[in-house]
């Protein structure tokens, strides 16, 4: 322009200075900063403006307040908004606040609501709620009128420093909401995981008729993905999306095609991409959106990325072909985030060689082009081709990023990896961006996952600033370690520095307690977490019920679901899972029927969880009702569930149904074979499993451990040693699996049933697991039937040798000795047994008849259904009996 004799004004400078607003561009930000001297008035405060606003989001604060000291004086609020505004960006909250208290004592400088709305995003932004409780009050005073974008900084403000109680007050005290003020609060709730919350705001919108844009789609249907919510409500946001235009829409349209896919209803997502590519291409008579986007290159990247992430979503190879096909008959050069999309969209369908071949294919390597492809290797476990293009794109001169770094980070967080991850280690903190906070979370994350503590602890201790992220990072790891003491003790240091706990924070404790089942630890965190008021977002509530759980404290798990509102489908399994697992499968039942009171809808995972306990209990008229809904096409047939009904049928004696389901399944993989022959070995029809088993062969499925697992559970419960010997040798010699500890533990068995106990004996002191408290259990109940008290003593001993307290071991061993007439020495086993108090609950069995439930307890006749219980145990005493064996009943 200038060589062809033209001038520039100050627009153009405004627009340039605009244009090199970044990091990387400060050097052609001075060449224009002095061509706007030479040019333009030095004095014009549009100009300065973007002069500030360029130099700080270059981090050249300097400069910027250079400019901005020798101008203030001329009391243009829009210089000092520019400045408030830097400091926010660089990070420097406190000179920001320093400078806004300025404003406030300089005469004749008006302060309007745009300078407020600032200050409250940079409080928001920077999660500091105390500057923003004054900004507000600032509001207050001024008596400004907040019914605008001023209301909606403050609803972001709050929601983002975890107050929804704050956000919830301001947004109600409005005399009108628009979609800005719902959009902002939906924001809040969101990230919060209060999906249901979202959700009842999105249904007030549409009762108050405020308009839908596409923000407020994408914060509902990610709501949809948290909640797992019914799809009901997905198929009601596709269908305002077509009334309101917005069906074609990039990001809209990704989200629906995601949110589709977590329904597992894959068919509706393929239908959303044909009818995207339909309108893209093929429009009859109409100009194209494709048409559109030629004359905006920048527009049909767009396009091309949003087809390609929505074929990436539904793992579609043969749309994404398509697509690619398409892309190159447009004729036009890659750009880094369509090739990024490329690799990606292989990448997820399997294809790791075609993601190769179109990173070789591209003309340039940025950074984010190679991050792709080693983000494609790391979500493959294939660490050493990661780790190798990693070290390729250094020894090319460029510099990994922050998010690359901590993304690679995360494929060496194991022990195996714990050497290739100090490499990288110090690989990243010889690139600039080493010190990065993001990083710096990555290494403290990944060395605590490898177990190496003392590693993460020198990270955290080399931080130059120590925020919620790394507290909770370090907190977490130590928790996941079982090393709970110390890491309560972080969280109350974290305290101590000024640095309040989150939910964050409280989530990764209770994991802890409750991977190590430490009660009175995850008791004080519970206590923290209502001392601190903190919100109980939906991953809050699951750990604390999960922790109560797996603690064994039911009861507490209990009252904690009565007092919490409005309970996702996640709450309700996981509760009902863990009475499954404490065998109180009666009572996930009795919460089942809860759960279907309060309204809540089935999916899979709740079947799967219900189908188990009717498994547990023998309720087959339940279950049968629940395959009869599966049938109905209310859910996807996946294979899961199908293997689970085999199973629930099987369990309950009806083997006949059992094989039904399963002939009828048309895609079986390994695990319903196993199913289906598990289910033969608890009805004990070895011929059957036999059947099925080489059946399975035939058809080219490959046994795998669990399948040989049944087989020799069958073999032992059927005292065939001659056969459960073989099919473990085929299973080590013809199939190349090498046995498990509960392979050999069914072998111990076997051989203790058919009274080979010395061999037993050798084999369990030939193995390598220390700790064989089964095995040392099983052969132990075999001394018991054959009066072997010698062997008797040496298994007792190896068992209360790490568990002394093991009830079950003390009585079979009392038996023993009273079967084999050894009063004297089970009068002082009994007393051993009382001084450790190895005492056991007793015994509880549950069947369901007529729509009842009876238990049985050890002991206990007075619940029996019928006078013929005793009598029928006195012939199976007496069967039982007749065949060598001396049950204890």
């Amino acid at each position: 322009m200038q060589a062809e004799g033209f001038l520039l004004d100050n627009v153009t400078f405004i627009s340039l200075l605009q244009t090199f607003s970044y990091a990387d561009s400060i050097q052609q930000g001075k060449i224009i900063h002095i061509m706007s001297v030479e040019c333009t008035s030095e004095s014009d405060p549009f100009i300065v403006s973007a002069l500030i606003n360029m130099y700080s989001k270059c981090s050249r604060l300097d400069d910027a307040l250079e400019l901005f000291n020798a101008k203030k004086k001329d009391g243009d609020v829009v210089i000092w908004r520019v400045m408030l505004n830097g400091y926010a960006c660089c990070g420097s909250l406190s000179h920001s606040y320093a400078l806004f208290c300025q404003m406030q004592q300089q005469e004749g400088l008006e302060i309007g609501k745009r300078t407020y709305a600032s200050m409250l995003h940079a409080c928001s932004c920077a999660e500091a709620l105390d500057y923003g409780k004054i900004i507000h009050m600032y509001v207050i005073e001024s008596q400004l009128n907040t019914e605008d974008n001023l209301a909606r900084n403050l609803i972001q403000l709050y929601a983002k420093c975890g107050r929804l109680d704050m956000a919830n007050r301001v947004f109600n005290n409005l005399l009108s909401c628009d979609t800005a003020a719902y959009t902002a609060l939906m924001f809040g709730y969101g990230d919060q995981g209060e999906s249901s919350k979202v959700l009842e705001l999105f249904s007030r919108m549409l009762h108050e008729g405020i308009n839908v844009d596409e923000v407020v789609v994408s914060s509902v249907l990610k709501a949809t993905s948290i909640e797992g919510s019914d799809l009901d409500v997905v198929r009601l946001v596709h269908t305002l999306m077509e009334v309101d235009g917005l069906n074609y829409d990039f990001h809209s349209n990704t989200l629906l095609v995601e949110s589709y896919v977590r329904f597992d209803m894959h068919e509706d997502g393929n239908c959303i991409l044909f009818n995207s590519l339909w309108k893209c291409f093929y429009t009859p008579g109409q100009l194209t959106d494709l048409e559109y986007a030629k004359a905006s290159s920048r527009t049909l990247d767009k396009l091309f990325v949003s087809l390609l992430h929505c074929c990436s979503i539904l793992q579609d190879l043969d749309l994404a072909q398509i697509v690619h096909s398409l892309f190159m008959e447009c004729d036009k050069k890659w750009d880094a985030e369509t090739v990024c999309s490329l690799i990606d969209v292989y990448a997820s369908c399997g294809m790791l060689d075609d993601s190769c071949s179109v990173f070789k294919a591209s003309v340039s390597h940025p950074v984010i082009v190679w991050s792709s492809m080693i983000t494609g290797y790391v979500n493959h476990g294939r660490t050493s081709d990661a780790l190798q293009v990693f070290y390729r794109m250094q020894e090319e001169g460029l510099q990994p990023d922050p998010c690359l770094c901590s993304n690679i980070l995360k494929a060496f967080s194991c022990p195996a990896h714990t050497f290739n991850g100090r490499v990288l280690h110090t690989r990243i903190c010889a690139c600039k961006c080493g010190s990065e906070k993001i990083i710096k979370i990555a290494l403290i994350d990944m060395y605590a996952r490898c177990g190496s503590l003392s590693d993460a602890q020198y990270v955290f201790n080399t931080c130059f600033f120590s925020d919620k992220m790394t507290w909770n990072a370090l907190i977490a790891g130590y928790a996941c370690n079982g090393y709970l003491q110390e890491a309560f003790e972080f969280l109350q240091a974290m305290e101590k520095t000024g640095c309040k706990p989150d939910a964050s924070t409280f989530v990764g404790m209770l994991k802890g307690c409750a991977s190590f089942s430490v009660l009175k630890i995850g008791k004080l965190v519970h206590h923290l977490v209502l001392e601190f008021d903190c919100d109980f977002n939906f991953f809050l509530c699951n750990s604390l019920i999960n922790m109560y759980i797996k603690c064994g404290s039911l009861d507490n798990a209990e009252t904690f679901l009565k007092l919490t509102p409005h309970l996702s489908k996640a709450v309700w399994n996981l509760i009902m899972s863990g009475h499954i697992e404490s065998c109180c499968s009666e009572k996930a039942l009795l919460l089942f029927q809860r759960m279907l009171c309060a309204g809540i809808m089935l999916d899979n995972s709740i079947l799967v969880t219900v189908l188990r306990a009717c498994s547990s209990t023998g309720t087959l008229s339940l279950g049968m009702l629940l395959h009869s809904y599966v049938l109905l096409g209310k859910v996807k047939r996946t294979s899961y569930l199908m293997n689970t009904i085999i199973t629930m049928y099987s369990q309950c004696g009806d083997l006949e149904d059992a094989q039904s389901v399963f002939h009828k399944s048309n895609a079986k993989d390994a695990a319903t074979w196993n199913a289906m022959i598990a289910g033969c070995a608890h009805n004990n029809d070895f011929d059957l499993a036999s059947r099925y088993f080489t059946r399975m062969q035939d058809e080219d499925m490959r046994p795998d451990t669990i399948t040989f697992l049944c087989i020799l559970s069958l073999c032992c419960h059927m005292g065939n040693l001659e056969d459960g010997l073989y099919e473990f040798n085929t299973m080590t010699q013809s199939h190349g699996i090498f046995p498990t500890f509960e392979h050999y533990n069914c072998i111990i068995d076997l051989l203790g049933r058919t009274g080979f106990l010395l061999k037993a004996a050798d084999l369990l002191y030939s193995l390598p697991y220390i700790h064989n408290h089964v095995g040392w259990m099983s052969l132990l109940s075999h001394c018991k039937l054959h009066e072997s008290k010698d062997l008797g003593n040496r298994c007792i001993n190896h068992i209360v040798k790490d568990q002394n307290r093991n009830a079950s071991g003390y009585l079979l061993m009392d038996q023993v000795l009273i079967h084999s007439q050894h009063e004297t020495e089970a009068d002082n086993l009994k007393e051993l047994r009382t001084g450790v108090n190895a005492w056991k609950l007793p015994g509880v069995a549950s069947i369901e008849i007529n729509d009842r439930f009876f238990s049985f307890h050890v002991q206990h006749v007075d619940n029996s259904p019928c006078s013929e219980t005793d009598d029928k145990l006195v012939r199976l005493k007496l069967g039982m009996m007749s065949c060598g064996y001396l049950p204890c009943f």
